[in-house]
């Protein structure tokens, strides 16, 4: 029974992460070799050139520029190829461009519950390239994920955001806070 146990807390815990997007206004790219270039790319708001890009896939490393539009990327590849151009140009060569790094242990509920939009944009992991939390970790967190991820995603926070079940509250939602053992319908 245990064993049975174990393994439905498991399996449990495995389905119950649920991410989401917490930008208002995102859309999603498919990266390749190359983004394909749409009328956005050649009117980004900034250009990154001359970087070495590191795409967090199996590819080599390659000195690409990127283009940005409404904190999109919309373009990755050679700009003068393909006529893209922006605002802002930055020179990124002799410099690394990776992808958002993923933190999969978070304890920032608090401050993606904020009321402050500053504290929520929760720029201490942004300044480290941090764009996609997980939190709900060690047994604590929110069981009522969908009220959770609905509430962030309609406030707006800095990085996305997913969520685990954590054991614990799962346990008092159904024991309560009482020492006691599980029933076996429990």
């Amino acid at each position: 029974m245990i064993k049975k146990s174990i393994a439905f807390v498991l399996i449990a815990l495995a389905l119950s992460f649920i991410g989401v997007n917490c930008k208002k206004s995102r859309t999603d790219a498919t990266f390749t070799n190359e983004v394909k270039t749409t009328d956005k790319a050649t009117e980004a708001d900034i250009l990154i050139k001359n970087g070495l890009l590191y795409y967090g896939t199996s590819n080599e490393p390659s000195i690409k520029d990127n283009a940005i539009k409404a904190n999109i990327i919309v373009f990755i590849g050679t700009a003068h190829e393909k006529n893209v151009t922006a605002q802002k140009t930055i020179d990124a060569k002799g410099f690394i461009i990776t992808p958002g790094f993923i933190d999969p242990h978070t304890h920032c509920e608090s401050t993606l519950n904020a009321s402050n939009s500053i504290t929520r944009a929760n720029l201490s992991y942004l300044r480290q390239g941090v764009t996609t939390i997980l939190t709900g970790n060690d047994g604590y967190g929110t069981i009522n994920t969908q009220q959770q991820l609905s509430k962030w995603q309609n406030e707006g926070t800095g990085t996305n955001a997913g969520l685990f079940v954590g054991f614990g509250e799962v346990r008092k939602e159904v024991l309560g806070s009482d020492n006691v053992q599980p029933s076996v319908i429990q």
